[in-house]
């Protein structure tokens, strides 16, 4: 309750009646109308006290009335909120209309107004509120809506519009809009207010009247073009005659003439002419008047006539000038086209003419022209096709695609590319091609071509216009100029040209490689950079006097190579002559005779026939590089030029000089001035039969002139471009000197023979002579040991057999040597690590540096990455320099150092070193350490043995390598030994350890042990290498010999993967693959191939078959194991443990007859083998046992296989190389190469691989080196039967009991007996030991002799006894 209400309660209670005194009923209605009037609606309860019945009636009345006043109270309230929120929608959408609205009232005051109409007016809100309506509106449209709001808005209660009233937005501007009034109408439908909505209308009325504007100025256009129709129908008619190119000039003016009146204003009264200084065409009525309007005809600027136009009178109603404006500019484009058609006329003219003179041109052009439509269709064909294809031009244009024919089939694909897109291209051709052509007699031209395209005026694609020349003769002499470029740059000697200056603008690689400095190094600078002071002065004064002069200068300079070598060379310098005879370069050719000067004596002839090829070549490049006339003047021999009736028409000055006269006086004569009559008259013979026959002609003819002279006499026809002769070119030159020289060379070249041939036959004597005892110090030496105790007596066979075994490592040394000097040595390339590398050569002498006290260093570079070479000589080379230097220091430590020099895309330079500490060499003997049978002297050979040979074959293996070697000492202190090389980069491998091997046989038990696997090898010594891996990690193996077994096999047995060999018998591996794959349980399991091929194509052929992986022989346990772990499947755990068991269970107790074999074997006799096959080059022992596992048994068992198997592949190979069975040959080198390379017999494997190139036809034309293969093969094999067999436990002798044997057993001992002796091989003293009961009922009577002989170990007799007997027998 509000305080007021409780004050007025009080005051009423103050002045409230007490309870005597009574109010009427008045008072009391008066009092609470009054508080009700004043908004007390609560009556105090004591109005009532006392009051009557009546009383209390109507202040409950009153009450009630309070209440409903109070609803309606609250009713009013909602109703003005909701009327205010109503309101404020109406103002929002009132303000954000985009048209103006104005709310006026009827005396055309503004209430309100939105925000479009405050922006169309340019007012604010303040200005325009209360501001009168018609003061927005132009005076002139204010009157209007004044009476609109006056008369017709207070009558009416609809809506009004008045379009396009002109209002005022600021003191300046006004604009048009349409007004649209509509009433506001009251609670009582009274109009107070008026709602005003403009728009603006500005745009569009300047739209509208810039419409109505336009379609004025249309009708006028169209009045005014009405008039110019009839100009333009004269126009047309002008253009219509000039486009008559077939009709007559005369006719075409005369017409045009006749119908230029009719566009004129007046065409009744209008005349015509066109005055021509050689012609007049006019009109028949034409006549010169007053009334005349005139243009001229101008053509390139020239005036060439007038055009004139008259009114024969003055036409009626003209106030102003006779001829309108656009007459006058209609009869300057008449005379504008007629004078085109005068250049077109002209033009026509021109291009018939021109055609004229192309047809005349291509018609005897000697090059064949053409011109193809863009549909393909030859157009026009020149007459030169039938010189150069022997066909007619209508031939090509009957038959488009006779070209592509005649096209030479290895051009065709490039024609027919630039045909096709060429054919409709507008771009022109950049640069001629060159094809080849057969013509219809079959010869071979070569053509250049090119074509561009035709284009009419108006830019139309007419086709191609395309030449082909004839560029034969080019061609050919392109090829002579490479053969002679290829000369120069291939020549042995060294040559440089320079300029005038001095400054080195070419050098050839003979030069860089005589000089050592690069092209890169040399080029501007000046050749006195190969100064060594040693040449006398003099000899320069000489010869700058000589090219000063411009002559040639001979002689002889001292130079220094980049390295400081001094050498010698004969050098020929001789000025180049342009053909006008300036001068501009100089060339040098200079031969290194440093070794030569020190046989001075003995070439002199050499040198005067080197000075003649260096004047030949001198002369060879003149002629790359000057004109014909400067070749021929600078020829050493006589050249001239014939005409047909034989008269010199162009000589060189040797010619001219022989003669004694200029050549300039010999131009213009015959033979018959020169010569006397029957010397004449035979060369007019040889020139005829040259020019008919049209072909080449040398003769060598004794010299008339000059007796006991040779000339070569050079002829050929000179032919032109269409093939006629026009006479002779000849050479003539003295080939005495030459011919003498020949002789010579062929009587060295004999003596040279001779010599190699003596020296091979010493070689191959001193090796028999030499292995011949060697087999009997062997020999006993391992008898002995088996039979004495003393370790004294063992120890004197141990320096037996040590030196036996040196002397065999000088012969392989010498042989090694003499094959290298040869060039016969091959490098081969395989992928290494150097790191492995160094420790090969690092455990061949470790224990010889260690029983000496001496410390192995090993220091590599740590950029050296994989590398690619022949590593075997790699290891020869670094070996040679390790065993020396251990030899050689006797305290300190040997370091063996390796170092990348340089890597770039050519590939790697390395450089090797071995660094001593021991007693060094003497500077003066340093330069004899690298020469064959030479050491730093006598008593080092004396103190420290050796033949001298190490160092010269790794100096001579570097220089293969592309390197070079060397070696700095200090006496005392010790040595650095060096060699470098070039290398490619190599693939990165595995090095693999026995912890690798271990790991992986270990994963392959966990994961694999009890799968099956089908294993196809036909080779028996791999099949056993390969079941040996196999078992080992618990894989049960069952094998197949060929292709169709393994197929039989896998159809019929369950097998979780399959090894599949390539090569087999009956099928082979490919094929079995194939039809493996065909079978339903085969689609998905895995088969990977075995084979010692490895190259890529191999592996893509494998992968094509159908098979998934691919794993290379010699197998490596390591890629076996992985190969396996990536397809054979998982198997359970509780399957491989079992499997693992019966395996642990059988290797517990093994009972095959192989391992009782095994066993049985002695480590005496094994060590003793191992020993035996370890000293033998071409053997990596480590690398045979690696792939069984380290088992030394199973090795020496394999090998015996090995030799028993393959004892006769050379002979089975020498076989199929005589009946040029290439397949066989290579069949039977794929098979040895896998079985030799899984058993480590390196050297055997690399030949054959060498001999699988015989599968290629063409090796088969030259079998010398299959011949020298196979011959390797044969005596490596026979190396590893001879270790093996002299290394065997002798057999007891049989006893007499024993000693029975049949004639065929006789037979067979004898011949074993004999190959042995045959083979130098100490075996035979086993042989004949054992077998001496036998032998002694065969052969009884000489059976005392032949002990006797093989005992002395004279084989070569007691062969010859052995072979008597068996004759015998």
């Amino acid at each position: 309750m509000k305080d007021t209400d409780l004050d007025s309660r009080h005051s009423d209670l103050r002045h409230a009646p007490s309870k005597g005194d009574e109010l009427s009923a008045d008072e009391i209605r008066e009092r609470a109308l009054t508080a009700l009037h004043q908004g007390r609606f609560q009556i105090a309860d004591e109005l009532l006290q006392g009051a009557n019945v009546e009383l209390t009636a109507m202040v409950e009345s009153l009450r009630i009335y309070q209440a409903e006043l109070q609803i309606q109270n609250d009713e009013l309230l909602r109703s003005q909120r909701q009327t205010q929120l109503a309101l404020e929608r109406f103002t929002g959408f009132f303000n954000g209309l985009p048209i103006a609205e104005l709310v006026v009232d009827r005396y055309g005051l503004i209430k309100e107004a939105n925000f479009a109409a405050q922006d169309l007016f340019a007012l604010k809100h303040s200005h325009i509120h209360q501001h009168y309506f018609t003061r927005l509106i132009e005076e002139d449209d204010r009157g209007l809506v004044a009476e609109l709001w006056k008369r017709r808005l207070p009558g009416e209660r609809k809506s009004l519009t008045l379009k396009e009233i002109r209002f005022r937005c600021n003191e300046r501007d006004c604009f048009i809009g349409d007004l649209h009034v509509a009433p506001l109408l009251n609670f009582e439908s009274e109009s107070e207010l008026y709602v005003c909505a403009i728009i603006d209308r500005t745009e569009s009325v300047q739209h509208r009247q810039a419409l109505n504007a336009s379609s004025e100025r249309l009708q006028r256009h169209e009045s005014e073009l009405q008039e110019r129709l009839k100009e333009i129908r004269g126009l047309y008619d002008v253009l219509r005659e000039t486009s008559r190119h077939d009709a007559p000039m005369e006719n075409v003016l005369q017409r045009i003439v006749d119908r230029l009146p009719a566009a004129w204003q007046f065409p009744e009264l209008a005349e015509a002419r066109i005055l021509l200084p050689v012609a007049v065409f006019q009109t028949t009525g034409f006549r010169l008047t007053e009334w005349m309007q005139t243009t001229p005809i101008v053509v390139d600027g020239v005036g060439e006539g007038e055009i004139q136009i008259i009114y024969r009178d003055l036409p009626s109603n003209v106030e102003d000038a006779v001829f309108l404006e656009e007459e006058q500019a209609l009869l300057e484009a008449v005379a504008s086209h007629i004078a085109v058609y005068f250049e077109r006329q002209r033009d026509a003219r021109r291009l018939s003419e021109s055609r004229e003179h192309y047809r005349v041109l291509a018609e005897y052009s000697p090059d064949w022209e053409y011109w193809l439509t863009p549909d393909g269709h030859y157009r026009y064909v020149s007459p030169a096709c039938f010189g150069l294809s022997g066909h007619q031009a209508q031939d090509f244009i009957n038959d488009p695609n006779l070209i592509a024919r005649l096209i030479h089939p290895d051009d065709l694909d490039i024609w027919t590319q630039h045909f096709q897109e060429t054919r409709c291209s507008e771009q022109p051709d950049h640069e001629a091609m060159e094809v080849r052509l057969i013509a219809r007699d079959g010869g071979e031209y070569w053509l250049e071509h090119i074509c561009n395209p035709v284009l009419s005026d108006d830019g139309r694609y007419l086709g191609r216009r395309g030449v082909f020349r004839d560029i034969t003769k080019r061609k050919q002499i392109e090829s002579e100029l490479t053969k002679l470029s290829l000369a120069v740059e291939q020549s042995p000697e060294s040559i440089v040209i320079t300029d005038l200056d001095g400054c080195i603008q070419y050098v050839n690689e003979a030069f860089v490689r005589n000089t050592g400095y690069s092209r890169d190094e040399v080029m501007g600078d000046n050749p006195r950079l190969l100064k060594s002071g040693q040449t006398p002065p003099e000899v320069f004064e000489d010869l700058w006097e000589h090219l000063l002069q411009g002559r040639v200068w001979h002689g002889e300079l001292v130079n220094k190579r980049k390295n400081d070598e001094i050498y010698t060379e004969l050098v020929s310098i001789s000025p180049i002559r342009q053909s006008n005879g300036c001068i501009t370069h100089y060339l040098a050719i200079k031969a290194d005779i440093t070794k030569q000067k020190r046989l001075a004596e003995e070439l002199d002839q050499y040198r005067h026939h080197l000075e003649e090829m260096v004047e030949a070549r001198t002369l060879a490049l003149r002629q790359q590089s000057h004109s014909l006339q400067a070749l021929i003047d600078n020829l050493p021999q006589m050249a001239w030029m014939k005409n047909r009736e034989g008269r010199f028409v162009a000589v060189n000055r040797v010619f001219a000089e022989s003669k004694g006269r200029t050549p300039s006086e010999i131009i213009g004569l015959t033979d018959y001035d020169l010569w006397p009559n029957e010397m004449a008259e035979r060369y007019r013979i040889d020139d005829a039969e040259v020019m008919d026959g049209g072909c080449q002609r040398t003769l060598e003819q004794p010299s008339l002139t000059n007796p006991g002279a040779l000339y070569e006499t050079f002829k050929a026809p000179i032919i032109d471009d269409s093939g006629e002769i026009l006479g002779t070119v000849g050479f003539a030159r003295d080939i005495t000197p030459q011919r003498e020289m020949e002789a010579e060379l062929a009587r060295r070249a004999e003596l040279a023979e001779s010599a190699v041939r003596a020296k091979s036959a010493f070689l191959a004597n001193m090796s028999h002579e030499i292995r011949t005892p060697m087999n009997a110090i062997l020999g006993l030496t391992h008898l002995l040991r088996r039979e004495l105790i003393n370790p004294a007596n063992i120890n004197r066979l141990d320096k037996i057999e040590s030196a036996a075994r040196h002397l065999l490592t000088v012969i392989n040394d010498i042989l090694d040597l003499s094959k290298i000097e040869a060039g016969k040595l091959q490098l081969s390339e395989e992928d290494f690590s150097v790191t492995m590398l160094v420790d090969q050569v690092s455990s061949l002498i470790l224990d010889e540096a260690r029983a000496k006290g001496l410390i192995l260093k090993v220091d590599l570079d740590p950029d050296l990455p994989w590398m690619r070479g022949d590593v075997t000589r790699l290891r020869q080379a670094l070996l040679n320099y390790a065993s020396n230097a251990v030899k050689f220091t006797h305290s300190g430590s040997v370091t063996i150092r390796i170092h990348l020099l340089r890597r770039d895309a050519d590939g790697l330079e390395v450089r090797f070193e071995v660094e001593d500490t021991g007693i060094g060499i003497s500077p003066d003997k340093q330069s004899k350490l690298f020469h064959a049978f030479e050491q730093a002297d006598a008593s080092t050979t004396r103190r420290y043995g050796g033949t001298g040979l190490g160092l010269a074959i790794t100096a001579q293996l570097a220089r293969m390598m592309g390197g070079e070697a060397g070696a700095e000492s200090v006496p005392g202190q010790g040595s650095t030994f060096w060699f470098k090389v070039k290398l490619q980069s190599g693939q990165p491998g595995l090095l693999v350890t026995h912890a690798h091997r271990l790991a992986a046989e270990s994963e392959m038990r966990d994961r694999c042990a009890g799968g099956r696997v089908l294993l196809a090898e036909d080779n028996p010594i791999n099949r056993e290498v390969a079941l040996e891996l196999l078992n080992s990690v618990g894989l049960n193996v069952e094998t197949a010999e060929n292709g169709q077994i393994a197929l039989e096999m896998a159809g019929r047995g369950h097998y979780d993967l399959i090894l599949m060999d390539v090569q087999m018998p009956l099928m082979d591996g490919l094929t079995a693959t194939r039809a493996i794959r065909a079978l339903p349980e085969w689609r998905e399991k895995p088969i990977l191939a075995l084979t010692a091929n490895a190259f890529e194509e191999d592996r893509r052929a494998c992968m094509d078959a159908g098979m998934n992986d691919f794993v290379p022989k010699p197998v490596e346990p390591l890629d076996l194991f992985d190969a396996l772990l990536r397809w054979l499947p998982e198997r359970h755990p509780e399957s491989a443990g079992a499997q693992s068991a019966s395996l642990s269970l059988s290797a517990a107790n093994p009972t095959t007859p192989e391992t009782s074999a095994s066993q049985s074997l002695s480590n005496a006799r094994r060590a003793d083998l191992l020993a035996a096959i370890r000293v033998l080059p071409g053997i990596d022992l480590r690398q045979g046992l690696a792939s069984l596992r380290g088992s030394q048994e199973k090795y020496l068992k394999l090998i015996g296989r090995f030799i028993g198997s393959h004892a006769d592949d050379p002979k089975r190979l020498a076989e199929a190389l005589a009946s040029r069975d290439g397949e066989g040959l290579a069949r039977l080198a794929h098979s040895l190469k896998g079985v030799s390379g899984t058993l480590g017999l390196v050297a055997i494997a690399e030949q054959a691989k060498a001999l699988e190139v015989a599968r290629r036809p063409e090796a088969l034309e030259h079998p010398e080196t299959l011949i020298e293969a196979i011959d390797a093969i044969d005596h490596a094999l026979l190396s590893l039967r001879n270790a093996v067999e002299q290394s065997q436990i002798p057999a007891q002798p049989v006893s007499p009991a024993d000693a029975t044997l049949d004639p065929e057993q006789g037979r067979i001992l004898l011949d074993e007996l004999a190959r042995l002796l045959s083979e130098d091989n100490a075996f035979a003293l086993t042989i004949y030991q054992r077998e001496s009961a036998r032998l002694a009922i065969l052969m009884p009577d000489e059976q005392a002799e032949l002990e006797n002989l093989i005992a002395g170990f004279d084989f070569e007799s007691a062969l010859e006894l052995v072979t008597m007997v068996r004759a015998r027998l």
